[in-house]
């Protein structure tokens, strides 16, 4: 069980698991299947998985770039996750 204090100057902070767990122990994915067809969409199906999700997203929340562009939507609201676009010549950018 995850300490939401932990680290936290003055507020707490959002924990957000690969998986969570029921009263009975059963593990259940904490990425739905309605996200994962939203990535099927963008992306096609190949190479993309909850657990390919969880790490983009992870990617893109410590992505010091993010960071700094969206710090004071961070401070008051849940994060928003662009999809990221590779154009043919390499550059990376918001698609949405």
């Amino acid at each position: 069980m995850p300490e939401l204090h932990f680290g936290a100057s003055t507020d707490g902070f959002e924990c957000l698991p690969l998986y969570y767990y029921d009263e009975n122990g059963k593990r259940s994915d904490n990425i739905s299947d309605w996200s994962l067809n939203q990535y099927y969409s963008q992306y096609g199906k190949k190479g993309v998985t909850k657990e390919s999700i969880f790490h983009y997203v992870y990617a893109i929340l410590y992505n010091p770039k993010y960071r700094i562009e969206y710090e004071q939507n961070l401070k008051r609201e849940f994060p928003w996750i662009p999809f990221i676009k590779i154009s043919s010549n390499g550059v990376i950018g918001a698609n949405n």
